[in-house]
């Protein structure tokens, strides 16, 4: 329930999240709270469409998405 939240959030206003630079140019990570801990949504604006990539906690978050985007799933 509450990740269909944030995601509604973001299709609501995709610039709701932060614009990211380097290796992760054209991504922007959305943070939210749950349950006290908190989770980045990554995604990707394109015309007329999002594409969602990878949610988690920031532990190891952005060194697994790198990952995730170098080996051709991005």
């Amino acid at each position: 329930m509450v990740i269909r939240d944030e995601v509604g959030r973001i299709c609501r206003s995709p610039e709701i999240g932060e614009m990211k630079t380097g290796d992760l140019t054209n991504l922007r990570v959305h943070k939210f709270r749950f349950q006290k801990r908190e989770y980045l949504l990554a995604y990707q604006p394109r015309e007329q469409e999002l594409i969602f990539h990878m949610i988690g906690t920031h532990e190891y978050f952005y060194r697994d998405l790198k990952k995730y985007l170098r080996e051709g799933w991005g």
